[in-house]
């Protein structure tokens, strides 16, 4: 472990487990734009699937993914809407706000996490390919 607390205790009473606070933190960096933050939160070996696009893995290529991405968007905000936890699986439904140069969206996402040793090994997204390449104005398939 690297030092990650186990449980954080929320203002109404509850407590989150480790996996929950990780993928949450995971989503509310990304408001924040900084990569290596952002980065903090994956596992060197991290598979990375946008479902409706090929799987990337490695960190390294992960990084690139994810810095392309903020490189092209003006603004994001995952907000989570839902989310389930098992152990150490997350489920999150989400509304992912995403601003382009080219337009914007507010892209309903399934997002599934699998987390090792405090960070997330595995990681699928599952979203409408059209609408969010209509609504944003690029394409990221060919």
């Amino acid at each position: 472990m690297d030092g990650r607390p186990t449980t954080v205790t929320v203002k109404m009473g509850g407590t989150l487990t480790t996996n929950e606070q990780v993928v949450r933190d995971f989503c509310s960096a990304w408001l924040r734009r900084d990569l290596d933050e952002i980065l903090s939160y994956v596992t060197d070996d991290m598979i990375y699937h946008n479902i409706p696009v090929p799987v990337v893995e490695g960190r390294e290529n992960v990084a690139q993914v994810f810095k392309t991405f903020l490189d092209l968007m003006h603004h994001l905000d995952l907000e989570i809407t839902n989310l389930m936890v098992d152990g150490d699986k997350v489920f999150t439904e989400r509304i992912d706000r995403m601003t382009a140069a080219g337009g914007h969206t507010d892209l309903p996402v399934g997002g599934y996490f699998e987390l090792r040793d405090g960070k997330i090994a595995v990681m699928h997204e599952y979203f409408n390919l059209a609408t969010f390449e209509d609504q944003v104005g690029f394409k990221i398939t060919a």
